[in-house]
Parts: structure tokens; C-alpha cells; sequence
């Protein structure tokens, strides 16, 4: 996918990508904090709408009061009640007034009902009405203003306001279960019967409301319904009660509307001392939760910004990297290409060279040969040498077609003819194998390179010994004893080796061992370094089936005289080591070899240890070497 949307486009993506991460991490995380911080608001709006209707619902009470010491007093004034219908309809007005918010539909409803009170009012001023139908006109209204408020089973991100809720909520109906206290105690008077009821239901919903108070609160408000409680004008209003559920005949106690005036007072306080604690902590609750949100969008704006910074600065550098490496990668070729035709140019001319080193042969007599011409000769296929190994290094394959096949002794003996030293190269036996056309070349080269390292790390007077032999696969060591490596150092070669390292990477000091590398790579040639038993590295070439054959390549003998080798690819042909004319005249003749006991070894058997014995069985086709 990457690839299909190329280098800017991919690096861009993967900047992106983090930032998502990022987005998607941090929206959550915010929104939460909003969400957390609105529910507390709605939870201080509510308390704030619940603070108006308990002030309502207090003078509902007050008013009720009022009128029933109204209706069962006859020497009760009916001002006071026409000033407590006063005080609730201001107080109505003042909450419709507020309630303006949406969702308050059912709590303006619960208010207009209020109305439904006017034909009750009328009657008992006229003290037409009973004690019941008051009450239950009464109860009813107060009800439904409770319930209208809907401060318990709310659902929202507040927990800690929605449990202030029902405890405000539990307290507003404790209020009215001790308001009913004086109520029962008013209605008794008239009918001692319903008074008794009206008693019983109070206490027990008295006891089950304070224990859900207690169970919910959270804020030290059950303390202060305690001190209610336990003062004198409750328990004398919770004293008369139970004796009225108990049925006991009460006298008419005088006391009893100023116990309950002052109840409604004391409860009137913790209302609005709950409500504003509730919208306090709500609104506090409500800007903590804003700091957050705002705290957490700061921070992943910054990871966000600096996400981008550094991105964009590993954009440009990995830019400007790809840039460089696109450059150096330009060069490098334009490099190669010019090692490629310098060598090309090198190979022509060592090819004219050996030309006119032919003709120069050709021009004297077989008798008086020039010596120094073999030097030319010499330095000629040397220099072909380097040419091929420069083609290698430049990574660049010779298109000309491919020798004929060669007999491996053939080969050896050529790559012996280009190197400097080659008086100091014994050749032992050598296995006869044939090696195929695509080979040939690029395994002289090899070959050439790894006696040319030989050579050089070998003291003078120091022989380089070369042999081959046959099994599974065809094993040519090249065994000297000259300075050798050290472990780690052998080691770093035979990666290199087994590797291919760019030339870049490579020390120019080992750069045939680079060039033998990658032959090695494009034939699949296993190629290793080894150590001696004594000083010295025995280097050991691995030839897989598929590039041999045992079946014997033609050898062509030397004429009597040196041809011209005609003109010559650009591939590695060196001179064939072939003896002047006149030296064969000259041999002395050689004597019988004389019987000798025991077995002959043409090495001294050191470099045997490198050859795979169990990988040479006898066969007719693939018959082992003898034995040192």
C-alpha cells in the first residue's frame, strides 16, 4: 500500500497516522470531562429549581396548618389565612418565573394545579370545608409538586450530585411526614378516627424516610435532623402522635399549632442549607471538570504540535537522506561505468598489444627468439587480468559469447600464466573434469586472484601449491605457507566472502578477495578461508555438479611454432605457458624413474585435510584422487 502511494505520500501517511492515535485518544478523554462537567451543572440548575419548590412546599404546609387551626378554632382569625394564600401564590409566581428550562413542563403543570386550591380556600373562609377535605386537597398538591421535581432516578456523568439529589429529596418528605404530625393531631380534633389514621401513616412513613436520609446522606446533614429531632417542639408534636395512632383520648392542647410552626421553620432552614450546598459543590464539581478537559486538550495540542514538528524534521531528513543516497547511488554508477570503460579500453589494448607481440614472434627466427618477449607476453595476460577483475568490481557482465568448455588442468594453468610470481606455483593432481562454457572465464579469474593473494603473503623461496580432486562436488585448494590471519580477521573474510560486501565496504587491500566474493555469488561457488596446521591459509573452491562434467574436454597440443591468437573478446584469454622452440631442442634427455617402495605423494599431505574424504568415492564416473 505504501508503495502504491510512493516515498512523500507514505512518509506523510505514517506521520498522520499518530496524530489519529493521538485525536482518537483525546476526544474521549474530553468529552468525558464536558459531559462530567454539564451533568453538574444540571445538578446545580436542579437544586436551584428544588430550592423554590421546597420554599413553596413550606408555605403549602404553613398554610394548611393555618387553615385547619382555622376550621377546628373558632376563635381563629381568617387574616392569617388569607395572608399564608398570599405568601403561596407570590411564591408560585416566583417559581414559574424560573422555570424556564427544558424539561420543566411537568413542574409548571404541578404549580398551575395550585389553582384547583381557590374553590377549597373559598369555602373555608366561609368554614364550609372539613378538616379531611383540606388535608387531603393539601396532600395531594404537595405530592405532586414532590414528584414534579423528579430529583430521584435521574441519569447522567454525576453521580456525586445525583446522590445529593435523593438525599434532598428523602429530607423533603421527611419534612412533610412531620408536618403531618400537627395535620393528624388538627383532623383528630373533628374526627378522632381519621386523626388516628392520619397519625399512624405519618409515623410510619416518618421512620422509613429518616432511615433513608440517614442511608443516603453523605454531606453531615443527618446530624442537624437529629438536633431537630431531639428539640422540644418535634418531640412534643412526635409524643402526641403516637398517642393518637395508639388511640389514647388527647385533650385540646394549645401548643400544638406553635409546635408545628416551629418545626416548619426548622426544616425550612435545612432546606435551604442542603440546596446551597448542593449547587456549591456542583458548580465546583462543574469547573474541575472544565479545568480537566481543558488541561487534557493543552496537553495532546502540544504532543499533537510537537508530533508534527518532529515529524516533519524526520521528513526532511529522511528526504534529504534519500536525496543524498539517490546522489551517491548516481555516482556510484556513473563511477562504475567509467571503471567498466576503462576496462573495456584496457582489454583492447592488451589485446592490440598481443597482436603485435605475435608478429614480433612471427618476424624472428625460431633460433633466436627473444626472451623478453615472454615478459611481454606475461605482462599482456596480466593486465587482461586486471581488466576482467575491474569489469567484476564494476559489476558489469561480459556480453560476448562464452568460451568453449575447458578441461580444469587448462584452466589452472592459464589463471598460473597471469600471476606475477608464477615460478613459485606447483601444480599437483588434478582431477580430469571438464568445466562448462559459462564458467571457464569467470573460475580463471578466480583461480588467478586466489594464487595472486597466495603468492604475495608467501616468503620467497616458498612454494604455493594448487590441486584439485572430484567427488560429489569438485574441491580446488590453493595452499600456502606464508603469513596467514588472524581468527578474527579470517573470519571478517570469509563474511565478506560469503556476503559479497559492496566495494565501498570492503578494504582496498582484499579487493581480489572481493572480486573472487562475487564471482563466487554469481555462480554459486562456495568459497572459504581456512587455517593450516603450520603458518599459512588454505583457500578451498567448492564447483557445484551442474558446472562440471567428467567427461574429457579436447586438448589441443603446441604447434611448432607460436600463432597468432587472432583477435580476442573482452573476457580473460592469458597466455598459455608454453616452452620457446628452442629450449625444446635443447631438453636433455630424462632417464627411466626408477622403482621406488612405498607409496608416492606428490604434497606432503598438509593441504589434504581440506579436501572432504567421505565426498570422494571411487566410481567409473567419478574416480578419487590417490593418495598422497
Amino acid at each position: 500500500m505504501l508503495a502504491r502511494l510512493g516515498f512523500k505520500r507514505g512518509l506523510a501517511l505514517l506521520l498522520v497516522l499518530p496524530l489519529l492515535a493521538v485525536v482518537a485518544l483525546s476526544v474521549p478523554l474530553v468529552a468525558g470531562r464536558l459531559a462530567s462537567a454539564s451533568s453538574a451543572d444540571s445538578t446545580a440548575d436542579l437544586a436551584q429549581r428544588a430550592r423554590g419548590i421546597s420554599g413553596l412546599i413550606h408555605d403549602l404546609q404553613k398554610e394548611r396548618l393555618l387553615t385547619l387551626a382555622y376550621l377546628t378554632t373558632p376563635e381563629a382569625e381568617r387574616e392569617a389565612v388569607r395572608v399564608a394564600t398570599a405568601a403561596v401564590s407570590d411564591r408560585a409566581e416566583l417559581v414559574l418565573g424560573a422555570s424556564r428550562a427544558p424539561g420543566d413542563d411537568g413542574l409548571i403543570r404541578a404549580v398551575e394545579h395550585l389553582r384547583r386550591l381557590d374553590p377549597l380556600r373559598y369555602e373555608v373562609l366561609r368554614r364550609n370545608a372539613t378538616t379531611v377535605q383540606v388535608h387531603a386537597a393539601y396532600q395531594d398538591v404537595i405530592a405532586e409538586l414532590s414528584g414534579a421535581l423528579t430529583l430521584t432516578g435521574r441519569a447522567g456523568n454525576d453521580p456525586v450530585g445525583l446522590r445529593q439529589l435523593d438525599t434532598f429529596d428523602a429530607f423533603l418528605r421527611v419534612g412533610e411526614d412531620v408536618a403531618n404530625y400537627a395535620t393528624a393531631l388538627l383532623v383528630g380534633e373533628e374526627d378522632p378516627a381519621e386523626g388516628r389514621a392520619l397519625a399512624t401513616e405519618a409515623l410510619l412513613f416518618a421512620d422509613w424516610d429518616m432511615a433513608r436520609f440517614r442511608e443516603l446522606d453523605t454531606t453531615g446533614q443527618a446530624a442537624e435532623l437529629t438536633l431537630i429531632n431531639q428539640s422540644k417542639a418535634v418531640q412534643r408534636l412526635d409524643a402526641s402522635a403516637r398517642q393518637l395512632a395508639t388511640g389514647v383520648s388527647l385533650e385540646r392542647q394549645d401548643k400544638t399549632l406553635a409546635a408545628a410552626q416551629t418545626t416548619l421553620i426548622l426544616t425550612r432552614m435545612i432546606y435551604q442549607r442542603m440546596t446551597r450546598d448542593i449547587v456549591a459543590d456542583s458548580r465546583d464539581r462543574a469547573a474541575r471538570a472544565r479545568t480537566a478537559a481543558g488541561v487534557v486538550a493543552g496537553l495532546c495540542g502540544l504532543l499533537a504540535v510537537g508530533m508534527i514538528a518532529v515529524g516533519v524534521a524526520v521528513l526532511r531528513y529522511v528526504v534529504r537522506t534519500r536525496q543524498n543516497l539517490t546522489r551517491a547511488i548516481v555516482v556510484n554508477r556513473h563511477v562504475a561505468a567509467l571503471v567498466a570503460a576503462a576496462a573495456r579500453r584496457l582489454v583492447g589494448a592488451t589485446s592490440a598489444q598481443r597482436g603485435a607481440i605475435d608478429e614480433l614472434r612471427r618476424s624472428q627466427p625460431l633460433d633466436s627468439a627473444d626472451p623478453r618477449l615472454h615478459q611481454l607476453d606475461h605482462l599482456t595476460a596480466r593486465l587482461r587480468c586486471v581488466s576482467a577483475a575491474l569489469l567484476v568490481v564494476a559489476d558489469v557482465v561480459d556480453e560476448a559469447p562464452p568460451p568453449d568448455r575447458a578441461a580444469l588442468i587448462e584452466v589452472i594453468e592459464e589463471a598460473i600464466g597471469t600471476v606475477e610470481d608464477r615460478q613459485a606455483v606447483e601444480t599437483g593432481v588434478v582431477c580430469d573434469v571438464t568445466i562448462v562454457p559459462e564458467l571457464v572465464a569467470d573460475l580463471r579469474l578466480v583461480i588467478a586472484e586466489l594464487l595472486e593473494n597466495a603468492t604475495a603473503a608467501s616468503a620467497d623461496g616458498t612454494a604455493v601449491k594448487i590441486r584439485a580432486a572430484v567427488g560429489r562436488d569438485v574441491q580446488v585448494l590453493v595452499v600456502d605457507w606464508g603469513t596467514g590471519m588472524s581468527g578474527d580477521r579470517l573470519a571478517e573474510e570469509n563474511r565478506r566472502l560469503a556476503e559479497c560486501t559492496q566495494p565501498d565496504a570492503a578494504p582496498a587491500a582484499t579487493m581480489g578477495l572481493h572480486v573472487v566474493g562475487r564471482l563466487a555469488a554469481r555462480h554459486g561457488l562456495q568459497i572459504t578461508l581456512d587455517e593450516n596446521f603450520g603458518p599459512g591459509i588454505t583457500a578451498k573452491v567448492v564447483i557445484p555438479p551442474r558446472l562440471f562434467s567428467t567427461v574429457p574436454a579436447a586438448r589441443s597440443l603446441p604447434p611448432a611454432a607460436m600463432p597468432s591468437l587472432g583477435p580476442v573478446r573482452p573476457s580473460l584469454l592469458p597466455l598459455p605457458r608454453y616452452p620457446e622452440p628452442s629450449a625444446i631442442a635443447q631438453l636433455p634427455s630424462v632417464p627411466d624413474i626408477p622403482t621406488v617402495e612405498g607409496r608416492f605423494g606428490w604434497f606432503d599431505g598438509a593441504e589434504w585435510r581440506y579436501l572432504d574424504r567421505r565426498a570422494l568415492p571411487s566410481s567409473p564416473e567419478h574416480p578419487s584422487s590417490p593418495d598422497p
